[in-house]
């Protein structure tokens, strides 16, 4: 039996994490939401996730590249995001999967799939989910 895809999304701002939480579930992912500064990021086993997808511009204290390198070495698919232009160079040239806010939800949707392919992530979505 194929397990489900887990999708860690990590999000300030919580419009963005409603649309996103969503989105990827309709698709028919299990998707575990962390909302810094409430949630605690510290602790997260990203080993347990197939994607993770990370804001850039998380409040002060909270190092979105430095979150994506702890999800990196755990060899899971990285999705990075930000509204703020002055990271978006320095997003393109980190070798993560990025997506400039606002963006299409196809978009996610495309790089999260490209993501559990390149990553030859072992699980499936759900298909009463994604088939409704």
């Amino acid at each position: 039996m194929v397990r489900l895809c887990r999708i860690l999304v990590i999000e300030d701002n919580e419009l963005v994490l409603g649309v996103v939480n969503e989105a990827v579930s309709i698709e028919g992912y299990q998707v575990e939401l962390v909302r810094p500064p409430v949630d605690h990021v510290d602790d997260i086993d990203f080993a347990e996730f197939d994607v993770a997808i990370i804001d850039l511009t998380l409040p002060r204290g909270y190092d979105g590249f430095g979150l994506a390198q702890r999800a990196a070495s755990c060899a899971i698919g990285v999705i990075l995001m930000s509204g703020d232009p002055a990271q978006f160079e320095r997003a393109a040239e980190s070798g993560h999967a990025f997506l400039a806010k606002p963006f299409r939800l196809t978009d996610l949707v495309h790089l999260l799939e490209e993501q559990l392919k390149k990553t030859g992530a072992q699980c499936e979505p759900s298909r009463e989910v994604a088939a409704a």
